[in-house]
């Protein structure tokens, strides 16, 4: 029985936006260089810098170069910042702004000079400009260059690595190259990042498409059989492995299989999520909770619960009919729902919205702010 529970607090169901995708190989252990936890804020000028967990600007809103545009998320203690270009105006097909990094001081340690670039992963990150077409290092020294066949695939999980491997398209077909350039395998028409040893390889286009997993050696290891979720014909998002256990859709239901390939939870579910400490949020018709490994009810189905997060750090955000709050392992309220949207904790630190104000929310694990912008 839950105390302060979901079914004592709220008893009807509303409609709210989702998580963002936390859309998510360990036989080769790689050394990637540590971060602290820093959170982009914004102040009402547009400006960014960044705090800690104790709620301190660590890089102020004035700190960061002149002309700057935008600056992504810190990972791995690099993060990307868009630069104006010099000359003002943008050259023919291309952005009026240059792409580079700045480490976690401020500083641009990776000077500006790219039309985009995206986040490190495992101490790589993918790069491009009229001259370069690469993944570099954390010193902004190409590591692996690509020719006009082969190109890093955008199709699910974006540009990077992950366990040591990167999706490409060859020609009209993605596989995977390692760290080296070398190509693992390719025949696909898409893929999704490794994960626990496996990735989600797609066979087939549109309502025909069916996806199964190959292994580290490129080997697929479950036959494609699972159905990958549609947009507009195009395919949205595909499984990976989160705790021995992978969310797969067989028509309109999900269940979750091992790593051969076996059903441990048979498809029942209108929706299953990523397992994470144990736990996963899935819905029914008109209720929702989460199951246990073993498909068991630890926090039982609500009529009340729309949608659901991952539980990090012993807590996950929910959507009640007030909102976005925080549950823990048992089901009870521990913030309580007031939020328009609420994202996992990382550090005792999580991100969230107010429908009634604009600008950067950071709350601890008591539900106290430790930033609000005024």
């Amino acid at each position: 029985m839950m105390k302060t529970s979901i079914s004592r607090a709220l008893a009807i169901l509303v409609s709210m936006a989702a998580l963002t995708p936390a859309v998510r190989l360990q036989q080769r252990k790689l050394v990637v260089n540590p971060s602290r936890h820093l959170y982009r804020v914004v102040n009402n000028d547009g400006k960014v810098g960044f705090i800690d967990a104790t709620g301190s600007l660590v890089i102020g809103f004035s700190q960061l170069p002149k002309g700057t545009a935008y600056v992504r998320a810190f990972h791995e203690g690099r993060a990307v910042i868009y630069v104006k270009k010099e000359n003002g105006d943008a050259p023919k097909n291309h952005t009026a702004y240059n792409a580079g990094y700045i480490d976690e001081t401020g500083n641009i340690v990776i000077s500006a000079r790219f039309d985009e670039a995206y986040d490190f992963s495992e101490d790589l990150a993918y790069v491009r400009s009229e001259s370069v077409n690469a993944f570099i290092n954390r010193q902004g020294r190409v590591v692996i260059s690509f020719n006009g066949k082969t190109w890093p695939s955008l199709e699910v999980f974006g540009y990077g690595f992950h366990e040591g491997f990167a999706a490409v398209s060859v020609n009209t077909e993605v596989g995977f190259i390692d760290r080296t350039g070398k190509l693992l395998c390719k025949g696909y028409t898409s893929a999704a990042r490794f994960s626990e040893g496996l990735a989600a390889v797609v066979v087939g286009r549109g309502r025909q498409a069916k996806y199964g997993f190959v292994n580290a050696k490129g080997e697929l290891v479950i036959a494609p059989r699972f159905d990958p979720v549609l947009r507009h014909e195009q395919i949205e998002s595909l499984s990976h492995f989160s705790e021995g256990l992978a969310s797969v859709r067989v028509g309109n239901m999900y269940g979750y299989i091992d790593k051969k390939g076996n059903f441990v939870i048979p498809p029942q579910f209108l929706f299953a999520g990523d397992f994470s400490e144990g736990l996963a949020f899935v819905k029914l018709q008109g209720k929702a909770g989460y199951v246990d490994k073993s498909g068991h009810w630890v926090i039982a189905p609500q009529e009340v619960v729309f949608r659901g997060g991952r539980f990090s750090e012993g807590l996950a955000p929910v959507s009640l009919a007030s909102g976005w709050g925080y549950i823990d392992r048992t089901g009870k309220i521990v913030i309580k729902p007031q939020f328009f949207q609420a994202f996992e904790f990382d550090g005792g630190v999580a991100a969230v919205d107010l429908l009634s104000e604009s600008g950067s929310r950071y709350i601890d694990k008591t539900g106290k702010y430790i930033w609000r912008q005024p």
